[in-house]
């Protein structure tokens, strides 16, 4: 890795030229890895969860009161039932939050969920002035087919963080999002929650605090997700 080492290249000098990660993790095998806005994170070949840099809105999945900024690369835990249900499969990073998913289909997210892009609704404040936001991975709220008597839920293969929204493939080959959608990046189906409206902390104008499928893609079957990172959110009205 190279780049601004005192933010998120996991050395404590500045790398001018590509350098392995952090002493103690050399020859761990890393299956992938997300560069958010000042932080990084990666998915181990025995699907562990690593994060460091920057840490100001738990983004590295530690309360940000306990330190605002992870050196070395720190392992996760993701809170399963069991350690099978735990392995992660691939990892996503925002502008200041955080996703993965794991071989049993679940989806994991963690950081500043100002925006909603947590997919769930969460109030944890670990300093003043910090956004809405949670310090460790949590799942994200369970997403229904609202077409299935049964009330299965959705399981996933794939997931993509932009600056402040998520996307998520099913295994079904349905797209869900969540999160700001000021821009319509969560698809023009979404009529969104008002500021201060849904998720503690306020969300976007335009958005979805929890996971709603995008209804102009359903018939057709997806394979792969991208997103680009979006401008920042517009800052609330003055009151």
């Amino acid at each position: 890795m190279w780049g601004q080492a005192e933010r998120q290249g996991g050395h404590s000098s500045a790398p001018r030229s590509p350098a392995l990660l952090g002493d103690g993790h050399r020859g761990v095998g890393i299956r992938q890895v997300s560069a958010g806005s000042g932080f990084s994170c990666a998915v181990t070949w025995a699907g562990g969860v690593l994060c460091w840099g920057n840490n100001a809105q738990s983004q590295c999945g530690v309360p940000a009161a306990e330190c605002a900024f992870i050196a070395q690369p720190r392992a996760l835990q993701l809170p399963a039932a069991t350690a099978a249900q735990s392995l992660a499969v691939e990892i996503s990073c925002g502008a200041e939050h955080a996703a993965c998913v794991t071989g049993c289909g679940a989806v994991y997210s963690w950081g500043s969920n100002a925006q909603g892009q947590l997919g769930r609704v969460c109030s944890t404040t670990p300093h003043a002035g910090a956004a809405s936001c949670a310090s460790s991975p949590q799942p994200v709220m369970p997403m229904m087919y609202a077409h299935a008597p049964d009330g299965r839920a959705a399981t996933f293969c794939q997931v993509a963080c932009g600056g402040y929204h998520t996307v998520a493939l099913a295994r079904d080959g349905s797209v869900w999002m969540w999160g700001a959608g000021e821009w319509g990046q969560c698809g023009p189906d979404v009529e969104g929650v008002e500021e201060g409206g849904g998720a503690a902390g306020g969300v976007g104008v335009r958005g979805s605090v929890l996971p709603c499928v995008l209804q102009a893609a359903l018939g057709i079957s997806v394979s792969r997700v991208r997103v680009c990172v979006s401008p920042p959110p517009p800052p609330p009205p003055p009151h």
